[in-house]
């Protein structure tokens, strides 16, 4: 997870130069106020979770996780929507300039953001329940599909890329295991 989450600065330097990490680094780090957004709001229902396993409150389990999916998406996404919007206004008052393709950056990081936003309840069902096989085996596709998607197409479309290709290989590699996963663990028990 470590590798493939935070490979982005090594591959854009890599193939860009420094220049370019400096572009992406500063509406990168805005981005990633989504990310924590994510984690506070998905976590706790990794205890939540598990005390309704124990319960064998499997409806609850259900209902919470698909409720949680749909509304951390949407919020999420419109949170990214206001950060892409306003993101000259913030690179004004936080460094006093424009950098280039700061709104595809945080654009596309947003993105990531809501995919993973949809897909952590279910994460967090998973987790409740001691199912990390199948996580390992989604992170291993993720981090071969998404480092190998950046190191191709990062010097034709810029550092921006980085994030969407994070979050297209996400939702082919992650988001079909997991979902599936928990939603065989919670009907079958």
């Amino acid at each position: 997870i470590a590798v493939s989450m935070n490979i982005d600065m090594t591959l854009i330097l890599s193939k860009l130069g420094s220049e370019a990490v400096a572009n992406f680094a500063m509406p990168a780090r805005i981005g990633s106020l989504l990310h924590i957004m994510v984690g506070l709001v998905f976590l706790p229902l990794w205890s939540f979770n598990g005390a309704a396993i124990a319960r064998h409150d499997y409806k609850w389990v259900m209902r919470s996780s698909m409720w949680m999916s749909f509304l951390g998406g949407l919020s999420v996404a419109v949170f990214g929507l206001i950060l892409t919007l306003n993101i000259d206004q913030i690179m004004q008052i936080w460094s006093g300039r424009s950098l280039a393709d700061q709104n595809l950056v945080v654009g596309s990081a947003s993105i990531f953001a809501t995919v993973i936003a949809i897909v952590a309840p279910w994460n967090m069902v998973l987790n409740a329940a001691g199912k990390v096989k199948v996580q390992i085996w989604a992170w291993g596709g993720f981090l071969a599909v998404s480092v190998f998607g950046k190191f191709v197409l990062v010097s034709t479309y810029g550092s921006w890329v980085v994030s969407l290709v994070s979050a297209f290989a996400y939702l082919i590699c992650i988001a079909p295991l997991t979902i599936g996963s928990a939603l065989r663990f919670i009907r079958q028990t």
